[in-house]
């Protein structure tokens, strides 16, 4: 039986999906642990764990936006470029 050949830009855009996926949990964990070890030194208690939280995930959402405005903008200019004569 033949196999049904799979698009090489399909499987990169699971692999980037899948970075960016890892990336984001990933910090936002960081931070929600450093904010928990902040407040575990200071005796408060959630305020720096969720203080952290909300800035790794704005952080995190700032940057896919950007990345993906970027990308976008890219691929914008070269169909555009490719349209000019």
């Amino acid at each position: 039986m033949d196999r049904i050949p799979i698009p090489r830009t399909l499987t990169r855009g699971f692999g980037e999906g899948f970075t960016y996926a890892f990336e984001f949990a990933i910090t936002i964990g960081l931070f929600l642990g450093l904010g928990w070890v902040i407040d575990g030194w200071l005796g408060t208690e959630p305020v720096f764990m969720i203080v952290f939280s909300v800035l790794g995930l704005v952080g995190q959402s700032l940057r896919l936006y950007y990345t993906y405005e970027a990308k976008m903008k890219a691929l914008d200019d070269e169909r555009h470029g490719a349209r000019t004569p």
